[in-house]
């Protein structure tokens, strides 16, 4: 009988050394993470590593959330940069995420604040993501050419006619634009670029990095 015991005793214990090697999820949906790792941190304190879905403080950008794969929605920021260009319309590009259709499209940028009007300069743009997925951008470009005049939509991620998009690194990229059938792809000139909470990719340009 104590030998029974003592069997028994043993084998609760290599159970429970099992299951914490493992790491499971518990009841959260995810199973077992096969060996995924939670960075470093402070629970529960935004901007710090190891903090799930959340990224509040702008001058620690990392990824904060569980290595683990938790999907959640957080409000992020994309970087804009306005370079010079061409054009005396009002090109704008506008974004909106495939994976969160329910969500608004986002005016990413324009080159000005109205047609043959003051050049524009944008910081940065509020947008919802999902964590632990490739957040896939679809964007369509727009061009007012008289003020007061209709707003019209020349292209999008599917007939991408009239603008030109290059990776500049890992959530990352530049947008050209052409307003009209001419050759001068500088109509529009927008870098932009992801705070590194999250990974995103455009429509039509391959996987995320």
């Amino acid at each position: 009988m104590k030998t029974w015991t003592i069997l028994r005793t043993f084998a609760i214990w290599f159970l429970m050394a099992a299951c914490a090697q493992t790491d499971f999820a518990g009841d959260s949906g995810q199973g077992i993470r096969s060996g995924k790792k939670i960075p470093p941190g402070t629970p529960g304190t935004p901007g710090t590593p190891g903090t799930p879905g959340t990224n509040g403080n702008p001058n620690n950008p990392v990824i904060t959330t569980d290595d683990g794969g938790k999907i959640e929605v957080v409000e992020t920021t994309l970087n804009i940069v306005s370079n010079s260009d061409h054009a005396k319309f009002k090109n704008c590009v506008n974004a909106k995420l495939t994976n969160l259709p329910t969500e608004p499209s986002k005016e990413l940028g324009c080159n000005r604040d109205a047609p043959y009007g003051s050049a524009r300069s944008r910081g940065s743009v509020k947008m919802k993501v999902q964590t632990n997925v490739c957040n896939v951008m679809s964007i369509s470009f727009t061009s007012q050419s008289a003020a007061g005049g209709p707003v019209n939509t020349l292209s999008t991620s599917s007939t991408s006619s009239r603008f030109r998009i290059s990776r500049l690194g890992p959530n990352s990229f530049k947008i050209t634009a052409n307003d009209n059938t001419d050759d001068d792809w500088n109509d529009l000139n927008l870098d932009v670029t992801g705070d590194g909470s999250f990974k995103f990719t455009i429509e039509g340009q391959g996987g995320c990095q």
